[in-house]
């Protein structure tokens, strides 16, 4: 089984879905218990745009095996596709707990708990993150945010600095920064 998924997963990886699929309902025929056969599973259909049933799957790889981080890091990007912002906080809360040092965990429960105005936990999640990687663009840029949220106008301005000064492609930093120049808050 364990090889039936992992050459599903190959194919999967080589855009092959149509081959990889009925390996993968094999395995659950065999075992539905197979947490990787089921996080296949919801990669596939997050491709095929079914996105409640990658959730489904999704949640059931992560019921099976909950410290599958990058299950529970999936399943916070599917929440937010379907607005479900406190679903998306928790799957990434739950992603953080395994991994504390991951800053893209970090950054996107950062900004996934600002859209849920929760702004104050955004900023010290977002402070997190800048700590372990100071030299992450998109860090910079949201904390940018979080702090013009919050009015603290100074702060954001050196944020969107200097992850242009990281990232001068970032396009979210300079219209954040043309934002803070000519509006009271960003979009």
């Amino acid at each position: 089984l364990e090889s039936h998924v992992l050459l599903a997963a190959c194919l999967r990886s080589n855009q092959r879905d149509q081959e990889a699929l009925p390996l993968i309902e094999k395995v659950l025929e065999a075992n539905p218990c197979f947490a990787e056969a089921f996080a296949n599973r919801a990669l596939i259909r997050l491709r095929a745009i079914d996105i409640s049933g990658a959730i489904k799957d999704a949640e059931m790889a992560t019921s099976l095996k909950p410290h599958l981080n990058q299950i529970w890091t999936l399943l916070g990007t599917l929440y937010s596709q379907t607005n479900n912002l406190v679903g998306a906080i928790e799957a990434l809360q739950q992603a953080r707990k395994i991994e504390p040092m991951n800053v893209t965990v970090l950054l996107s429960l950062g900004e996934f708990l600002r859209q849920d105005n929760k702004t104050m936990a955004a900023l010290s999640v977002l402070e997190e993150a800048m700590e372990i990687n100071p030299n992450s663009a998109e860090v910079c840029s949201n904390l940018g945010n979080t702090l013009h949220e919050l009015g603290r106008s100074d702060e954001a301005e050196v944020n969107y600095k200097q992850a242009i000064t990281l990232k001068p492609n970032l396009p979210e930093a300079h219209h954040n920064l043309c934002l803070l120049y000519t509006s009271p808050s960003p979009r």
